[in-house]
């Protein structure tokens, strides 16, 4: 049964207070003092869910927390060979990481439309905020550990990372509730496209771009076949990481996108990730980039800058298979839920995702949402491309559904 109520309630505080600190941005980790209350605050949050099962819930561990747990567990073992002082970041964040997804395992099954409305509410203040600042502020709040110009979500790379699984939640949530997509999440689109134009980040303006053209298609066609997208995501890695020797690519680099041919210095991280990977190929090197950093310069040093390289110098070839499966499992699960809107809206979502990732380092926060959503697609309604074109207001199925007003 499917529970949908306008109506605020203490739990719904509840919610938000326990999924805020999740939504990791950039700003509240580049200041000092509230970085660190951020810090314990996602903590504190994470410690929270794991005694509510615990001790409550008590919630039987399906095989795909199960996988989870083995992700996490090669990073502490490989930790403990190779970096020892990394042990208590890996544990911060395996607390964190783990406790989050079990936190939306629970959450789908009592109360799904909660989830994703606390949720959205959460990413939408982040999106029009940050763009707001951005007009107040055009030089950027303040100054990254390397000197680039920041705003609310960070600096012109970083902000993708939160707005478009932002914009994934808020679809969903839009759908279930209207049986539509709403105007203001098209505004939300649209003022994060201008917010990337004005910072020019162009892989995260074709992703953006990307997404939204897909989009229309799954709405009003049906989802695209899992495996093309998933093929897409490997085409675009073999574009990236082999085709930048090609001269014709170099010169579309160059002169239209107005980038250097090696992507800002992107391409001499790679060769030197991979020179690791080749030395310590089976569980890498242990932790988080207290190897694995690269001098460029006599000032900096700098991570591979792509989190597909960064797992396998921190886990090896074990820790990115498993990161591997956790994926393929989540796409595959458009397989039995072929005309679903709401996996089709989060597949093609995390694949816009996974293709920015290859040039950048990030951390999973928000793409373990996304892939905890799909995993649990079940709890969701069957809610086809056609239900949508009908215009019901509300999309009840061969649901029950009870409206609190």
């Amino acid at each position: 049964m499917l529970k949908i109520s306008d109506k605020y309630s203490l739990s719904t505080f509840v919610y938000f207070i326990i999924l805020f600190p999740f939504i990791q941005q950039r700003t509240l980790e580049e200041l000092p003092r509230i970085a660190t209350l951020y810090k314990a605050a996602t903590l504190l949050a994470a410690m929270c869910v794991i005694f509510y099962v615990m001790i409550y819930d008590r919630i039987r561990i399906k095989k795909d927390i199960w996988v989870f747990l083995i992700f996490w567990g090669i990073y502490f073992v490989s930790s403990c060979l190779n970096s020892q002082r990394s042990i208590p970041r890996v544990l911060y964040n395996a607390i964190v990481l783990l406790s989050l997804v079990l936190f939306i395992y629970i959450s789908v099954k009592k109360d799904l439309y909660k989830l994703l409305r606390v949720l959205s509410y959460i990413y939408a203040a982040f999106i029009y905020l940050n763009f707001l600042l951005d007009i107040v502020f055009p030089h950027g709040l303040y100054r990254t550990s390397g000197y680039h110009a920041a705003h609310l979500l960070g600096d012109d790379n970083a902000v993708i990372y939160v707005a478009l699984p932002g914009l994934v939640v808020m679809i969903c949530y839009s759908i279930m509730k209207y049986g539509r997509i709403t105007w203001h999440i098209w505004l939300a689109a649209l003022i994060t496209e201008i917010s990337l134009l004005r910072v020019w980040s162009v892989s995260a303006m074709a992703m953006l771009t990307m997404f939204l053209v897909m989009l229309i298609y799954v709405i009003n066609i049906g989802n695209i076949d899992y495996r093309l997208l998933l093929g897409g995501v490997l085409f675009a890695m073999a574009v990236c990481l082999f085709g930048l020797s090609n001269s014709h690519v170099q010169a579309f680099i160059v002169n239209v996108l107005h980038k250097d041919a090696t992507l800002s210095g992107r391409t001499i991280l790679w060769a030197g990730a991979l020179k690791m990977i080749g030395q310590k190929p089976l569980l890498g090197y242990g932790g988080y980039y207290e190897y694995g950093r690269f001098n460029t310069s006599k000032l900096y040093t700098y991570s591979c800058h792509t989190p597909y390289l960064q797992l396998m110098i921190d886990g090896g070839i074990l820790l990115f298979a498993v990161f591997v499966l956790i994926t393929f499992r989540a796409f595959r699960q458009m397989k039995n839920k072929k005309r679903n809107v709401y996996i089709g809206v989060m597949a093609i979502g995390l694949t816009c995702m996974m293709i920015n990732y290859i040039t950048e380092q990030v951390r999973f926060y928000h793409f373990f949402i996304i892939i905890s959503f799909m995993l649990n697609i079940d709890s969701f309604p069957d809610t086809t491309a056609k239900t949508l074109k009908s215009g019901h207001r509300r999309i009840l199925g061969d649901l029950s559904v009870r409206t609190c007003r």
